[in-house]
């Protein structure tokens, strides 16, 4: 099934288009920097690894209260509570990347941001309709996210292997259906930084699972 969109439309969705991306990286930047000044933080380091759960369970709560309230709240009100969630991201995130050496770090960071920009690309200018595979995607993340917290107590170097490959597939994918669904969707006009945020999560996530692939031997002892 293919969808084709006038000059008019392409328009619009280049400038709003513009603006999730800015809101984006906007994000990106703020955790990068809340995490580099928490770990050069005693007190901070130690509140990310003592209260890690905690904090993700705060994450979680403010993206599912994002999700459901969004369309109640003024766009610059949404807009704060997305940098707020980017900034406690940076804390979260902290134990983790920090476990990597710096050159691993680097070398996820650089094949994040080409993995997500092509497949980003791909979603904005394809006209086939991504809406079956991304909803695939969907159904197959949460299947990894269940494999996950299982292998919490197994603890299986095998699983975790698989985890990581697989959720990279995933949120490759996301990323793609992630950019179409943005662009065709009015909604995002408004409020786009539920866009940012949705992408945001995706440029995340697979860089996790790259840090995860390319740092298993490359831990800071």
């Amino acid at each position: 099934m293919e969808r084709y969109y006038d000059v008019g439309q392409q328009g619009v969705s280049s400038r709003y288009m513009s603006k999730v991306y800015g809101w984006m990286f906007l994000g990106l930047m703020l955790t990068a920097l809340v995490s580099l000044a928490t770990a050069s933080s005693a007190m901070m380091t130690s509140v990310a690894m003592n209260g890690f759960w905690l904090l993700m369970l705060v994450e979680l709560g403010i993206v599912f209260w994002l999700s459901m309230r969004v369309t109640r709240m003024s766009p610059a009100t949404a807009t704060v509570w997305f940098l707020v969630y980017a900034a406690l991201n940076g804390v979260v995130l902290t134990p983790i990347v920090f476990a990597y050496t710096g050159a691993t770090v680097a070398l996820a960071f650089a094949v994040t941001g080409i993995s997500f920009g092509v497949m980003s690309i791909y979603g904005y200018v394809t006209k086939t309709d991504l809406t079956r595979i991304g909803s695939l995607a969907f159904f197959g993340l949460i299947g990894v996210l269940v494999t996950l917290l299982i292998n919490m107590f197994l603890h299986s170097s095998a699983i975790q292997w698989f985890i990581s490959y697989l959720g990279l597939a995933i949120f490759i994918i996301l990323t793609a259906w992630d950019t179409q669904r943005i662009k065709n969707n009015p909604f995002y006009q408004r409020y786009a930084v539920m866009g940012s945020l949705s992408l945001y999560l995706d440029f995340i996530n697979i860089f996790l699972f790259l840090l995860s692939i390319f740092g298993g031997g490359a831990r800071r002892r």
